[in-house]
């Protein structure tokens, strides 16, 4: 038998650490029972109700729901919505672990020992774990130096999406079930955002490019329905001429909107691997400026 579990949880049985972070806010355990096995990790997504009633005089709108990550950090559920009628939260999500609703200023404990307060890319890398876009190379690293390969790239899309119910079938034959970016590669290649090489690869480990970068986000813009009719002249970058021709429209656009500059004021460098700091800083951009 197979059971879908939400358990309200005692809060000062949870360690330390946890209690800090969510106080006297309700949290639950969410799990599937197969039998007595307790399962938090599964494929696909699945969409929950946490029914809850806010306190007199709060404004449902002020409150989330978060999970808790590795490191004990809340990450907000981005597709998470307070229900009136039925009185609860509902959102999408592609695990279970514990979960808590709590007002949405939480202030991001950094976890990245490679990550400082004085690193040009701080506030993106805040930013983007903040939103639960990007995860870390590990519990204690986030890697900004290291490149950003374009499985990375469509599960930080996807999850900007909210992790939507894959429909679409596996079309590349390096893309293997039950990967952590195997729903994310799906979604965006049935979605036109993330495309293939064309011989039934995807390029999973590749490093995406600059130029790689700003077509998939403007593919991802144009699926939105964002206006993408701004063009800049590229032609004060000495390099403009090596765009190739599929990335030329994204480019200028990508310029344009202030997403994408050069990585000095004379060279773009499109074909230049895009490190994960500089996809975060982007990705920022992006949402701040585009995402509605």
């Amino acid at each position: 038998m197979v059971r879908f579990v939400v358990t309200p949880v005692v809060n000062a049985t949870l360690d330390n650490a946890i209690q800090k972070v969510v106080g006297n806010s309700p949290v639950f355990d969410l799990s599937i029972m197969v039998g007595d096995t307790i399962i938090h990790q599964f494929e696909g997504t699945a969409t929950v109700f946490l029914p809850f009633s806010p306190a007199a005089g709060v404004d449902p709108g002020t409150l989330t729901v978060y999970y808790l990550d590795g490191n004990s950090n809340p990450v907000p559920m981005e597709n998470a919505r307070y229900d009136a009628e039925r009185r609860g939260f509902v959102f999408t999500t592609n695990h279970f672990s514990l979960f808590y609703i709590g007002e949405t200023n939480i202030e991001w404990i950094n976890p990245y020992t490679d990550v400082n307060a004085d690193d040009w890319f701080y506030d993106a890398v805040t930013f983007v774990s903040q939103k639960g876009l990007f995860s870390g190379t590990s519990t204690t690293t986030f890697s900004p130096n290291s490149p950003m390969t374009r499985a990375m790239l469509a599960t930080v899309l996807y999850r900007l999406e909210g992790s939507p119910i894959v429909s679409g079938t596996n079309a590349f034959t390096d893309v293997q079930k039950g990967e952590w970016y195997t729903d994310a590669v799906i979604w965006s290649n049935a979605s036109d955002i993330v495309r293939g090489y064309g011989s039934g690869l995807f390029g999973t480990n590749d490093n995406a490019t600059r130029e790689q970068t700003a077509a998939i986000l403007y593919h991802y813009a144009k699926y939105k329905g964002y206006d993408v009719t701004a063009a800049a002249n590229l032609k004060a970058f000495s390099d403009a001429e090596s765009i190739s021709s599929w990335a030329q429209s994204a480019m200028s656009w990508a310029n344009a909107e202030g997403l994408i500059n050069g990585r000095t004021k004379a060279n773009l460098v499109p074909g230049d691997s895009a490190s994960r700091a500089e996809v975060a800083s982007i990705l920022q951009r992006f949402v701040e400026r585009k995402v509605k």
